[in-house]
């Protein structure tokens, strides 16, 4: 859904505006879903902000969009004292300015089981705090987690991107949902390649990893292809159940 202001502010020019007046004319929007509020999930070790950069351009991209007439707030964090120590996960509200940033513990999550689902009508190229469509997509199938499908390629899970593994090198799907922080940092470093990477094409691969900015490969989620079952499920031709076998996907 598209964010939907009301006319209030319409007409604003940023260069004939002093930076105060533009603040003051972005609290003028009246915002009627919560498409219009963001967040970025920031890997936080040790004391050190991880890929901040790349969550500052994102959060940069989508400000410029969605409030075209408001200056992107500077991402500049902090880490008490108290999360120093271990693995925490940073996440930043906001909209056209920082509304709340929070550190949170980090708790790997337990996945067993995926399904793939074919779901054409879904989006979701902005990281906004509305997710109802993905959660419902994966409650409907039953399933610790869903792999999105969209007119037979494959995109991403419902919380992460994906890479495939192969003989000729590590792949991620040019027909993602959204473009994940530690995605576009694979990509950048020359470890991972983007290509189309449809349903049929998935035997072709060896190992599937579910990556996001608290995953990168090295303990990210995995699955061996070649212990997976794909079966049609009578009630959804739509999905396809990808059963594990021997083989025991990591947990995260």
């Amino acid at each position: 859904m598209a964010a939907s202001f009301s006319e209030a502010g319409a007409g604003l020019r940023r260069a004939a505006t002093g930076r105060t007046n533009i603040r003051k004319h972005c609290r003028k929007f009246i915002y009627h879903c919560e498409n219009n509020m963001f967040f970025e999930t920031i890997k936080v070790l040790d004391g050190n902000i991880m890929n901040l950069d790349l969550h500052m351009a994102r959060l940069t991209k989508t400000v410029q969009h969605f409030f075209p007439d408001c200056p992107p707030p500077v991402l500049s964090i902090t880490v008490p004292p108290m999360f120093k120590n271990g693995l925490y996960r940073c996440r930043v509200t906001y909209s056209q300015k920082i509304e709340r940033v929070e550190f949170i513990p980090y708790v790997r999550r337990q996945i067993t089981t995926l399904a793939l689902i074919e779901a054409p009508a879904i989006s979701y190229g902005w990281k906004s705090c509305d997710r109802s469509e993905l959660e419902a997509l994966k409650k409907a199938s039953g399933h610790d987690e869903v792999i999105i499908v969209k007119n037979g390629a494959i995109t991403d899970t419902s919380f992460s991107n994906l890479v495939f593994e192969s003989d000729a090198g590590l792949f991620t799907p040019a027909t993602f949902l959204l473009p994940g922080v530690q995605r576009s940092n694979l990509i950048n470093s020359g470890i991972v390649r983007e290509t189309t990477i449809t349903v049929d094409d998935l035997y072709n691969y060896r190992r599937v990893f579910l990556i996001n900015a608290m995953l990168d490969l090295e303990d990210a989620i995995s699955f061996t292809i070649s212990t997976l079952q794909k079966t049609g499920n009578a009630h959804s031709p739509s999905l396809h159940t990808f059963s594990f076998l021997s083989d025991c996907p990591t947990q995260g």
